[in-house]
C-alpha cells in the first residue's frame, strides 16, 4: 500500500515480506503534521519485515513510527525497516515537527517518573504512567543493581491507564540503583536512584 504523500517530504510504500499480511490506510491531504493509525493483521506466527527506501528529512518535520503493542518508536529518516512480532497489532506513523510528535508519544507512551526523594534513605516513592491504548496492561517494576543485578521486585500486576504512584522501602546498601518498569511486552523504560 502507499501512505499518502506529505508536502515536504516523500513518503515511502511500505513493503512486507509476507504476502498475506493486511494493511488499513487513512488518505488525507496534505498537511503540516498528521498521525495514521494503522491495523496489523497477520495471518501467520512469524516476524514480519515492514522495510521503506531512505526518507531525507525535511527542515524541522520528523517522521516516527510507532509500534503500540511493544511500545518501539522508529525514527524512519534514520531507520529503514521494523521487525514486527505476531503480537504487533497496530501502529502508528507520525509526522510533524518536534513539538507534535512528543505530545502524541506522551499521551501513547507508558513513562517513569523520577523517584523522590532522590538520593532516598527509608521509602522511595516511584511515579509512573499508562497511557490509554495500554489500559489494563500487566506492569513489572524491578530494581537492578548498577551491575545489572536483579534486586527487588517492586510490584508485578494490571494496572488502568492514567497515573499511579507506588511506594518502596529500600532494604538494600547504598549505592546507584536502576529502577526498570515494562508495561506488557514493550521495551523497558529505566531511571536511577541513589541510596545514601
Amino acid at each position: 500500500m502507499s501512505i499518502p504523500l506529505v508536502e515536504g517530504m516523500d513518503m515511502p510504500e511500505l513493503v512486507f515480506t509476507n504476502s498475506k499480511t493486511v494493511f488499513t490506510n487513512d488518505v488525507v491531504p496534505t498537511q503540516d503534521q498528521f498521525t495514521w493509525q494503522l491495523q496489523v493483521t497477520q495471518m501467520s506466527e512469524e516476524n514480519l519485515l515492514v522495510q521503506w527506501p531512505i526518507i531525507e528529512q525535511k527542515g524541522d518535520k520528523q517522521l516516527m513510527l510507532l509500534d503500540l503493542t511493544t511500545q518501539r518508536v522508529v525514527d524512519m529518516t534514520r531507520e529503514q525497516s521494523i521487525t514486527l512480532s505476531p503480537a504487533s497489532k497496530s501502529l502508528k506513523i507520525i509526522f510533524g515537527n518536534q513539538d507534535y510528535i512528543a505530545a502524541i508519544l506522551e499521551k501513547e507512551l507508558p513513562a517513569i517518573g523520577q523517584p523522590y526523594p532522590n538520593p532516598a534513605h527509608e521509602e522511595v516513592k516511584i511515579p509512573f504512567y499508562i497511557s490509554e491504548s495500554l489500559d489494563q496492561a500487566n506492569v513489572s517494576i524491578r530494581i537492578y543493581s548498577s551491575a545489572g543485578s536483579e534486586l527487588a521486585t517492586v510490584v508485578d500486576d494490571y494496572f488502568s491507564k492514567g497515573r499511579h504512584v507506588l511506594s518502596w522501602k529500600p532494604s538494600v546498601p547504598n549505592g546507584l540503583y536502576i529502577i526498570a518498569m515494562t508495561v506488557g511486552s514493550g521495551e523497558a523504560r529505566r531511571v536511577k536512584l541513589i541510596i545514601q
